[in-house]
């Protein structure tokens, strides 16, 4: 499964929120000025939706990628409201939401 990131930036303008080294205007050092992400290929893990839940996973979190996947979803288009980003760029939840079902993962988010 792979993450649909739109590359918007906006996570890119609250990068201090994610613990990298903000410009003084507060976006990421990487992002360019079309909001594109000048080092994506070897970006930062917390940069990376799908390598941060392997990192989540590896310290015991019971959570799915595809539930992963769908709450950073929820989180970009939070993010997109925040910066008044258009509607096109949004992310759609409900491509994970079949595969985050609970009833179709044993022991859902709790792991009962």
């Amino acid at each position: 499964m792979t993450f649909a990131c739109s590359q918007c930036g906006a996570c890119c303008r609250a990068a201090a929120d994610f613990g990298l080294v903000p410009t003084r205007d507060g976006h990421c050092i990487h992002l360019t000025p079309d909001h594109r992400c000048a080092i994506y290929a070897t970006r930062p893990t917390i940069c990376n939706v799908a390598a941060t839940h392997a990192g989540l996973v590896a310290q015991g979190s019971p959570v799915s990628q595809a539930q992963y996947f769908t709450l950073s979803a929820v989180a970009c288009n939070q993010l997109m409201d925040h910066y008044d980003m258009p509607a096109s760029v949004r992310a759609d939840p409900a491509v994970y939401a079949t595969e985050a079902s609970p009833s179709r993962h044993s022991g859902g988010l709790n792991g009962s």
